[in-house]
């Protein structure tokens, strides 16, 4: 069976769980990048200053960008009101 085969259960019911308890000294190594989370939360598979660029590493190292959740990390110091 090939990855793109798996029945990943979109979204995985633990993500957000998963991410919250991401270290926060490794996620602020990602501040102003956009990221790709493992479809668990638990890992942080990509990152890259665009959207663009970020697409087009999964696609290089062999990820399929429909089994990330993708976002942006923004400095925790910073109101975006």
């Amino acid at each position: 069976m090939k990855p793109d085969d798996i029945d990943y259960g979109w979204p995985n019911p633990n993500f957000l769980a998963n991410r919250a308890k991401f270290p926060v000294e490794e996620l602020v190594k990602y501040v102003g990048q956009e990221v790709a989370w493992s479809w668990d939360g638990t890992r942080i598979l990509a990152s890259a200053p665009t959207p663009d660029e970020l697409h087009r590493k999964l696609m290089e190292a062999g990820i399929n960008p429909q089994h990330v959740v993708t976002g942006y990390v923004e400095h925790p110091d910073v109101s975006y009101l």
